[in-house]
């Protein structure tokens, strides 16, 4: 858990400070990224005018966060991990914390695509905090020790279709799968991450669907005139906003591995060939134009079908480099979004719509030549439209994932369950919440210390990750 979440779609630059009992590690002082341009960056003259859409290099700087002089004295020694890397922990370090910023993922994944969860925790916190788990632990071994299989073997990465992390509402299962991510990238993975399924299906950012999401009719021709062949005629629907930020995201995260990826279907070469020049076309060439805003990119309305679709197809034939594709809150693509057909009162179901009609079933991971699929389920979801009952019969019902003994295959063996904190964490979790400020009531520190409040906690919360964040919030 990141005590217990993580901020969302932009991470914040500040650390955690090395606990005094903890043995001294070089700190991260800064990095650069690449990102598009905000309002202030054109005002400082330090953007690029390469394409329409400006970009600007940016300088992370990080600074260690300032530990409160007064309140709990809590017991942190041995609290901090042996390394900052997810990819270094081993189950030693199992209920100690790192700081994820200080770790290569951060730069290079999360500040792009964002990090699963609901996003408040670290804003309040003002840290960066992670918790090692024994559930993490292992999801991450698993996923390096199909990638290290032969390809004709079985359970290999080329065998498997997907996992599905399951578990109770705010026990961790966005967590385990940012922690998955961030060891997988830097064990040299291409990691394609969508941190909220419901961007697709509500609206970018959305928790509601009273806010109207616009979804567009990709075989209209006075909207989009480049479609790849397969989607010529279709009925199926685009979420524009959600789609570029996708790929965007992805490009400016994974460019360098992207450049190393040619593009293996015939079609596709062709139709990006004027963009590689005189190299042949590579995955980044699909990108490229979304993201700088060159050529006639957008003369298409409001922007592109077509790299969406061709980056999809393209990431199952990748055999050069493993690859991960994360979805979390992968369940909301079951159900009904709060965009509506064009033209016509009756919303869309989100297998109407061109992403969660690829990457909604585990089908799309089981065509990966060298990729898997990773999937977390949400218990929480935003209040989506219920189907019509005269829907009903086009669309199945949506898995009911809180009871996987029920599910059939190939979901059942798909399931990594997430638990809820065990005590050995609720332990480590509440000295840190008292060491952060976050538990404020000087009057606990006998409790704390005795452990009786740890018990009256996990009593009270049942060990579930949210729960104990917004108690400890009130002590």
């Amino acid at each position: 858990m990141l005590a217990s979440a993580l901020v969302g779609r932009r991470a914040h630059a500040a650390t955690l400070r090395a606990f005094s009992t903890a043995a001294p590690r070089p700190v991260l002082q800064s990095a650069t990224v690449t990102d598009v341009a905000a309002p202030q960056d054109i005002k400082g003259g330090t953007v690029s005018e390469t394409g329409d859409v400006l970009l600007v290099d940016k300088t992370l700087t990080y600074r260690a966060l300032q530990l409160p002089t007064a309140g709990l004295k809590a017991d942190l020694r041995g609290a901090m991990a042996s390394s900052d890397e997810p990819l270094k922990h081993v189950e030693a370090d199992a209920a100690k914390f790192f700081s994820l910023e200080r770790s290569i993922a951060f730069p290079s994944l999360f500040y792009h695509m964002g990090m699963c969860g609901k996003m408040r925790q670290e804003k309040e916190l003002k840290t960066a905090a992670a918790m090692v788990r024994t559930e993490g632990l292992a999801l991450r071994d698993e996923l390096l020790w199909r990638a290290a299989r032969a390809p004709d073997e079985m359970h290999s990465l080329k065998g498997s279709s997907g996992l599905v992390l399951t578990g109770d509402q705010g026990c961790g299962k966005s967590w385990a799968l940012n922690y998955a991510a961030a060891a997988c990238e830097a064990a040299g993975w291409l990691v394609v991450l969508a941190p909220w399924a419901a961007d697709w299906t509500m609206g970018v950012g959305a928790l509601s669907p009273k806010a109207a999401n616009e979804a567009y009719r990709v075989a209209d021709r006075d909207y989009f005139r480049s479609l790849p062949p397969e989607l010529a005629g279709t009925a199926l629907y685009d979420s524009p906003d959600a789609s570029i930020g996708f790929l965007q995201s992805v490009y400016f995260s994974q460019r360098e591995k992207l450049e190393r990826l040619p593009i293996k279907g015939e079609e596709r070469k062709a139709a990006y060939a004027s963009v590689a020049g005189d190299r042949p076309p590579t995955l980044a060439d699909i990108l490229f134009k979304v993201a700088h805003g060159d050529g006639a990119v957008f003369n298409d309305f409001p922007v592109p079908v077509r790299p969406t679709y061709d980056f999809l197809q393209e990431l199952r034939t990748v055999t050069d480099v493993p690859v991960l594709l994360a979805v979390d809150g992968w369940n909301l693509w079951r159900g009904m979004a709060s965009s509506r057909e064009w033209r016509s009162p009756t919303p869309l179901h989100a297998r109407q719509l061109l992403v969660p009609s690829l990457l909604g079933t585990l089908d799309f991971g089981a065509g990966m030549q060298n990729g898997i699929m990773l999937c977390a389920v949400s218990h929480s979801p935003p209040d989506a439209p219920a189907t019509p009952s005269r829907l009903r019969k086009h669309f199945p019902p949506p898995t009911d994932w809180a009871r996987p003994q029920a599910l059939r295959e190939p979901f059942r063996s798909a399931v990594r369950h997430v638990p809820a904190f065990s005590g050995k964490e609720m332990h480590a979790m509440l000295n840190f919440y008292c060491a952060v400020g976050h538990v404020r009531n000087v009057g606990l520190q006998p409790q704390l210390e005795s452990g009786e409040l740890a018990r009256k906690v996990m009593m009270m919360t049942g060990g579930v990750g949210d729960d104990v964040f917004k108690l400890c919030g009130k002590l």
